[in-house]
């Protein structure tokens, strides 16, 4: 949120998530909350800024996470914002109504740098399991059947 009282940011704006290798995967604000801790509802997707196309909103199955999480990076520009784009159903993704009617007790508010560990360990960049909790990045997930194949587990290392 800039000085001024607004956001820097618009609900349907996709941005740009960099990530270890130099690439980028995209992500897309839902909504801006004001509770809890200035943070942003996202969608996150795997798809590359190439295939951006501001006429045509992400598909449902596309989603790989939608998480609250904190909008620092969308607004010091680490995410760069590409442009706005039609929304998904997000309802269907993240009831976010319910979660604003108990006045957000309960949710979680997930890191911008966390974000961009699920991205790059599902690019297989990170180990998926280099966690406390080796199954952090599974709770992430919109379904189980989200994660990609291409995940590198820590724990399959050979033993030294």
């Amino acid at each position: 949120m800039s000085a001024g009282g607004h956001c820097e940011y618009d609900a349907g704006d996709v941005f740009a998530v960099p990530l270890s290798d130099g690439s980028e995967c995209l992500g897309q604000v839902f909504s801006y909350e004001r509770m809890p801790l200035n943070s942003a509802l996202c969608g996150l997707t795997l798809r590359t800024p190439n295939f951006f196309d501001p006429r045509k909103r992400f598909a449902l199955s596309e989603l790989l996470s939608v998480q609250l999480t904190s909008d620092g990076f969308l607004t010091n520009g680490r995410w760069r914002i590409l442009g706005n784009q039609p929304l998904p159903d997000v309802q269907r993704a993240f009831d976010i109504g319910s979660v604003r009617e108990k006045g957000f007790i309960g949710s979680k508010v997930v890191g911008s740098a966390i974000i961009e560990s699920l991205l790059n360990a599902s690019r297989g960049l990170e180990y998926w399991d280099d966690w406390h909790d080796p199954a952090y990045l599974d709770g992430l997930l919109v379904a189980p059947d989200r994660k990609p194949a291409i995940v590198l587990y820590k724990s399959d290392l050979p033993k030294q």
